[in-house]
């Protein structure tokens, strides 16, 4: 194993392969530079937790979550729904009242049965209270329970929506 371009009289040896090392493609980290660091996992750099701490993180972490789910309960105890019988008569008449429903301040849900013209809304008591409610869904030109539509707001509406269409 000699090397061809070598004159006869001054033979060398070939030095076997070695894959380049990532100091040879960066020539100013030297010998003198710290070590690189190394991309194993080292078990041992993990912390050393005893069973009786692991107990007492998820005990803790139990009773931060009970905690947080009981305070979400009691939050929705100001939330109430009435029920409101309407002048509404087609799907068009469920979508308008549930659009202007979302709208309104306090309002949380309303739900529009068509077949009994009957809305449920629940809304957040500390906000509003079932005759703003009602005065909102007259202002949309639709009766609630007895207080009569709004004239003008009534007469906006598109002509299937109308009590004397169907």
């Amino acid at each position: 194993m000699f090397l061809q371009n070598a004159p006869p009289t001054q033979a060398k040896a070939q030095t076997p392969f070695a894959f380049p090392t990532f100091r040879s493609h960066f020539p100013f980290i030297n010998q003198h530079s710290p070590p690189l660091p190394s991309l194993h996992f080292a078990a041992r750099s993990l912390p050393c937790r005893s069973l009786n701490t692991i107990i007492t993180t998820a005990m803790r972490i139990l009773l931060l979550i009970l905690l947080l789910s009981s305070s979400a309960a009691f939050a929705q105890k100001g939330v109430q729904t009435i029920t409101i019988r309407t002048s509404a008569v087609c799907d068009m008449c469920k979508e308008r009242i549930e659009k202007e429903m979302a709208f309104t301040k306090g309002v949380t849900a309303a739900s529009l049965d068509v077949k009994t013209a009957v809305l449920t809304v629940s809304y957040k008591a500390s906000k509003t209270d079932p005759a703003s409610i009602r005065k909102a869904l007259n202002a949309i030109g639709y009766d609630a329970d007895d207080s009569p539509a709004d004239p003008k707001a009534y007469e906006d509406l598109h002509h299937c929506c109308k009590k004397d269409s169907h």
